[in-house]
Parts: C-alpha cells; sequence; structure tokens
C-alpha cells in the first residue's frame, strides 16, 4: 500500500524493473529505491535477514559464531575492496550482526520472573540513548584512529548518491551503540545477565568520559551547542537517583504509551515518506511560520491516522 501511494505521488517516472524490484524486496541490490517512499530500503536487509536466520535455527547455529563471522567477513569485505568483493557485502555483514544480537540475547539471558519491569530505568536508558550520538567517545576513536593507520575514515564513497549510499548504510561506526542496544533489550525485556548491574553502570557513565574527553581535546565544553544532549543525559541520571512513587507512575505512563504507539510505528515509519511527498506537492497555505506549523500538524495526523489503519485494520 505504501508503495502504491509512493508511486501516485512521485514526480519520477520508474521503469518497470524498478517497481517490480521494491515490490519483491529487492531494492538496494538489483534496482534503485522509490524515493517517495526512502525507508523501503530497510525491508530490503530486513527480508535478507529472516531468510538467513532459517538456517541458522534450522542447523542450530550459535549466534556468537555468527555475529564473530558476521563482523570478521565484513571488515575483510572491506579492506579487499575493490580487488575482490562487494560494497553491499560489508553492510549486510555489519547490519546481521546487529540483526543477530537479538538471538544471542534470548538464547543466553532467561527472562527475570521475579522481578519487574522497573520502568523509570528504562525511561532513564531511553534518555541516556538520546544523548549517545554526541557523548560515545568510542566513535571518536575509531575515526582517530582510522585516520592514524589507515589514512582515512573507516567508510565506503557513495559519491554524493543516495542509492549508492543504501548499500553502505550500516559501518564500523554503528557498533559504538552495539553495548547500548544490548542493555536496552536487556532492561527491556527484563532479561538476567552476569554482572548487570556493573555493566549497567559502565554504560550510563561512559558519557562522562566523554564529557571529560571532549573538555581534554578543546578545552571547552560547549554548552549551547550540546544542550540537546547534556539535558538527556542529565535526566537520565536523575530518574536513576530520584526514587519517588510519583516518578515511577509518570515513568510507567510513559513507557505504558511508548509501547502503544510501538503498535503503530512501523506504520508511521513506511507510510511517512509518501505523505510528505504529497504535502510537497500542495503549494497552497505555505510561506509563513503560520502555514507551516498548520501543515506540519496536518501532516502528522494524517501520518497518524494512515498507520494507524495500516496497522490495525489491514
Amino acid at each position: 500500500i505504501s508503495l502504491v501511494a509512493a508511486l501516485i505521488v512521485t514526480k519520477v517516472t520508474y521503469s518497470y524493473l524498478t517497481i517490480a524490484g521494491n515490490f519483491t524486496f529487492l531494492q538496494v541490490l538489483f534496482t534503485d529505491v522509490i524515493l517517495a517512499n526512502g525507508p523501503v530500503w530497510t525491508l530490503h536487509f530486513e527480508v535478507l535477514f529472516y531468510f538467513l536466520f532459517v538456517p541458522i535455527s534450522v542447523f542450530n547455529i550459535s549466534p556468537s559464531k555468527v555475529f564473530i563471522f558476521s563482523v570478521i567477513l565484513g571488515f575483510v569485505n572491506f579492506f579487499v575492496y575493490p580487488a575482490f568483493g562487494f560494497v553491499i557485502i560489508t553492510a549486510y555483514c555489519f547490519g546481521f550482526a546487529f540483526w543477530i544480537m537479538g538471538s544471542f540475547i534470548v538464547k543466553h539471558f532467561p527472562v527475570d520472573k521475579d522481578r519487574l519491569v522497573n520502568n523509570r530505568k528504562l525511561v532513564s536508558f531511553h534518555f541516556l540513548i538520546s544523548a549517545l550520538p554526541y557523548l560515545n567517545e568510542l566513535s571518536v576513536l575509531i575515526y582517530k584512529y582510522s585516520m592514524k593507520w589507515y589514512g582515512k575514515q573507516l567508510l565506503f564513497d557513495f559519491g554524493g548518491d543516495i542509492n549508492n549510499w543504501f548499500k553502505t548504510a550500516f559501518t564500523v561506526y554503528d557498533f559504538p551503540y552495539l553495548p547500548y542496544c544490548f542493555m536496552a533489550i536487556i532492561i527491556f525485556t527484563n532479561r538476567t545477565v552476569k554482572y548487570k548491574t556493573l555493566i549497567f553502570w559502565i554504560l550510563q557513565l561512559f558519557p562522562l568520559f566523554s564529557l571529560y574527553s571532549t573538555y581534554h581535546r578543546t578545552h571547552k565544553i560547549d554548552v549551547l551547542a550540546m544542550a540537546w544532549p547534556l539535558t538527556c543525559y542529565a535526566a537520565s541520571l536523575l530518574l536513576l537517583f530520584t526514587n519517588f512513587n510519583i516518578i515511577e507512575r509518570i515513568a510507567t505512563k510513559i513507557i505504558n504509551f511508548l509501547v502503544w504507539m510501538g503498535g503503530v510505528s512501523y506504520g508511521m515509519y513506511i507510510i511517512h515518506g509518501p505523505i510528505l511527498a504529497l504535502f510537497n506537492r500542495i503549494n497552497f497555505m505555505s510561506g509563513t511560520n503560520t502555514t507551516f506549523l498548520i501543515r506540519m500538524l496536518g501532516y502528522f495526523v494524517l501520518t497518524f491516522i494512515c498507520a494507524y489503519l495500516l496497522e490495525k485494520k489491514f
């Protein structure tokens, strides 16, 4: 439905081959993506990963071995290209390493049935993750040593073409987020992990080290430019050290709302592109701050309604 909507509202004429490729999840690898619904690029990877999981499940292959193999193959492909291999293989491997982590968690870490999910800690961790793009020193270290040892960033050149970028979407710079993704799932699914508390606090306090490293390099912290991540990080810490019933009740309501939103989130993700393209083609009621706010509100409302219908009615 979202692809049909994209074809209706787009100004671009796509070939039958491109249309067929998008409807059969072969976009990115064999054809361009219909950009009026750009997010469908992820479906190519998602469907492939589900197919890969079938033999892993049938033959009971260890998720940890799959993870290690995927990471190694991704790096090997990166360094031997263009003599051998294809750009997209690295994206496949790095993306699948993240994906297989879910199987690893389910297999090795049982659900703690004796304790309830700590919603306050879960909301705190949401704020922490929101701060990470600016407060994750591991990304800086990868950049620093890739420039020192390799002479350039560990990234493929996609030439400014968005369809080439889709082939390089998963990179080594995503791995600094992996420990946080792991812990977020552990907290949300309420699983037991040895040294869980220690790991949690290392991840929680690591942004402080990142702030220290930033100050050590630049001799300053641009508070204004970093207002958002600093606010999120402060909120994360505050929630951890504020143990009041009212805070717990608010946190529970927030999580319940997010769980409810999760029921339509994928619909919003997959339909917002065509609706945005439609609004871009509508020229009336535009050009002022007031009309912008009206259009933005209409966009969000229409996106939510369409997502709700897709998820709940179809």
